[in-house]
């Protein structure tokens, strides 16, 4: 039995994503870096790799704008309206992460990614309901 992560910060984000249940979110950094940040203090071991600077007003990470923009690159999330004002995320994503992350996952890393996930849909839902 696996008893230590072997997983890169990408898929991290790209296995909350895949959990996530909708398949957009703002391309709004603050939305996103945000949210990472406070889920760190709920899962510092998970998420212990994302570094933030909290200078600025908003807390802001390299690592978080790395994964995303590592998944942009792969086409597994794209930006789906002209304006560029949410990302998409793609159906090959899901395929992937079912692929090639999920098995490196350990039970307790599942379980929180599932959480993050959920954590994240009430963020969006709040953000639709004030835009």
């Amino acid at each position: 039995m696996k008893t230590e992560s072997s997983l890169f910060l990408t898929d991290i984000v790209e296995s909350i994503l895949a959990k996530f249940a909708k398949d957009y979110f703002p391309t709004d950094r603050n939305f996103f870096h945000s949210y990472i940040y406070e889920c760190k203090n709920t899962y510092p071991d998970l998420l212990k790799g994302f570094i933030f600077d909290e200078m600025g007003g908003h807390p802001h990470s390299r690592e978080v704008e790395d994964a995303l923009t590592n998944l942009e690159i792969a086409s597994l999330l794209g930006q789906k309206n002209p304006d560029f004002t949410t990302y998409e995320i793609k159906a090959n994503l899901k395929e992937h992460y079912s692929k090639y992350i999920k098995k490196e996952l350990l039970p307790d890393e599942e379980k929180q990614i599932k959480e993050i996930a959920d954590g994240l849909l009430e963020k969006l839902n709040e953000w639709d309901r004030n835009r």
